[in-house]
């Protein structure tokens, strides 16, 4: 009887379990197994602070800092720096690019009997030159090669921002040139008494350059750009012969006669003009060539050195309108002095060469000058 009863409550849960198994495959569930217990599902806090079970899988190698993959070059801030002054210049270059200004055209006026005849005593060669109209006013031996002493440095600082201006170029005026141990005491003309122990920016040396006429910054301008100051020249003489400007012939950055091989720099007094014209379009070199005075080592106590400008036509009010350029002076030379000029928008570029004194080339170029600017 008990065994009975035990059959028939087997066959009733086999029987609901059927019922059930069969329910729960009609709406596409798994049935799970009689006896299995449901599994508790964990609560919110207990899911974020129980870790997660230990899941078996292979071990995740560790790599050493040889073998992770190459992190991407940092571009050192001096290279960025590099990067923007290339991408400035390309944008904004020094130096206009391909300028195309026309020949001169020998068209003379009438000189004044008298200052015609100071012309004729008191120069070996000039020239003056309206820039608007392109007539050459007057011209004595224009076309003749003759020393041209520091107005050498109008092409030494053309070159360098040429150089400059270049896509390619790895220096900018803000690059810093360090005072090499020969540099001591290598002049002893018209020099800034450089100290191997100090240093300066490519403007700088083109400042004292220009201002001053410093014959060493010419010299370490040249050595830094090329690697040598022959190196340099070559391209000084390069570049002039590409202009066209072909009666000049360079062998040193500054002027200074090369006494032990017998020779100089020279030029004509037409090629300075065209020379001249070209760099009236480069700030960078004009910015100097118009300032009277200026000075370095400001900030060193007791070392200040005034630059004092040897053109001593800038500001003068018996020469209105001067904003350059270059004045020059060797044995050879005499004094000679290339003048860019602009009075109510009209310009003027007047060169003398082989005069006597200072004050009589200043006094030819005055005279020139106020002439040149009443002839229609």
């Amino acid at each position: 009887m008990k065994h009975g009863r035990i059959l028939v409550i087997i066959a009733i849960v086999t029987l609901v379990h059927g019922l059930v198994c069969l329910k729960l495959l009609k709406s596409g569930r798994e049935p799970s197994p009689v006896a299995a217990a449901p599994t508790p599902t964990p609560t919110t806090t207990e899911a974020q602070a129980a870790p997660p079970a230990a899941q078996p899988s292979a071990p995740v190698p560790v790599a050493s800092p040889s073998s992770q993959p190459p992190a991407a070059p940092l571009e050192a801030p001096d290279s960025r720096a590099r990067a923007a002054a290339r991408a400035a210049a390309s944008a904004r270059p020094l130096v206009p690019r391909q300028p195309s200004y026309g020949p001169f055209i020998d068209d003379p006026g009438n000189l004044p009997p008298k200052l015609e005849q100071q012309l004729e005593r008191g120069c070996r060669s000039g020239i003056l030159v309206d820039l608007g109209s392109r007539r050459i006013l007057w011209q004595k031996d224009a076309r003749t090669a003759y020393a041209i002493a520091s107005m050498s440095k109008i092409m030494t600082a053309y070159e360098l921002l040429c150089e400059l201006s270049e896509p390619d170029s790895k220096h900018t005026l803000e690059t810093v040139v360090q005072v090499p141990r020969k540099m001591f005491r290598k002049f002893s003309d018209c020099h800034i008494y450089m100290d191997p122990r100090e240093s300066f920016t490519l403007d700088e040396l083109l400042k004292c350059m220009i201002i001053h006429s410093a014959n060493d910054c010419a010299y370490l301008i040249g050595e830094f750009m090329a690697g040598s100051e022959e190196a340099f020249v070559k391209r000084m003489n390069q570049r002039a012969a590409a202009m066209g400007l072909r009666s000049f012939s360079f062998c040193n950055t500054n002027g200074l006669p090369d006494r032990k091989n017998h020779r100089a720099n020279r030029g004509s007094a037409l090629d300075m003009a065209y020379l001249a014209e070209y760099v009236m379009d480069v700030p960078a070199i004009m910015k100097w060539a118009g300032t009277k005075l200026a000075h370095i080592r400001e900030k060193e106590p007791g070392r200040r050195f005034d630059l004092a400008n040897k053109n001593r036509l800038l500001d003068n009010p018996r020469c209105p309108g001067v904003n350059g350029l270059k004045t020059g002076y060797i044995d050879e030379s005499k004094f000679c002095i290339t003048v860019t000029a602009e009075r109510k928008g009209r310009r003027m570029i007047c060169v003398v060469m082989g005069a006597d004194k200072a004050k009589s080339r200043d006094a030819l170029v005055t005279e020139l000058l106020a002439w040149g600017y009443t002839v229609e």
